[in-house]
């Protein structure tokens, strides 16, 4: 089935980790001139790209909880083929991943985002304001 962007448990008292289950979680998507913000709407807490890395060089992402937006919490969306679109942090250049390092999402440096676990489906789900569920594309032969 269908994975979804989801929140986890708390790194600490400001970040949360993030993950993707089986449920889907609603998050608002919002334009920001030609940025986005991606808040999780129960939780009213903002998408970052931290500074820390994994030794791989990719930077783990987090939920923000003190709920105001920093600077490494804007994101490029990129529309790539169909519903399917890349999400670039603004800070580091890289792609949101799919692929889990130790359970959590993270990103990874990729020109053009060139690779099947860096692609996205935004689905608008019913609400006043811009609010979409993020699903994990999966490649169907």
């Amino acid at each position: 089935g269908s994975q979804y962007l989801t929140s986890s448990k708390l790194l600490d008292s400001s970040r949360r980790h993030v993950t993707y289950g089986g449920q889907p979680e609603t998050w608002i998507v919002k334009r920001l001139g030609q940025r986005f913000t991606i808040m999780h709407e129960h939780l009213e807490e903002y998408l970052f790209t931290a500074e820390d890395k994994f030794l791989n060089g990719d930077h783990k992402v987090y939920t923000w909880i003190p709920g105001k937006i920093l600077p490494n919490g804007f994101w490029d969306i990129r529309k790539k083929t169909g519903q399917i679109v890349s999400i670039v942090d603004t800070t580091y250049s890289q792609c949101l991943s799919t692929d889990r390092a130790f359970g959590w999402i993270s990103t990874r440096e990729k020109p053009n985002c060139a690779d099947t676990n860096l692609e996205w489906i935004l689905t608008e789900v019913m609400c006043s304001q811009e609010r979409f569920a993020v699903e994990e594309y999966i490649t169907i032969e």
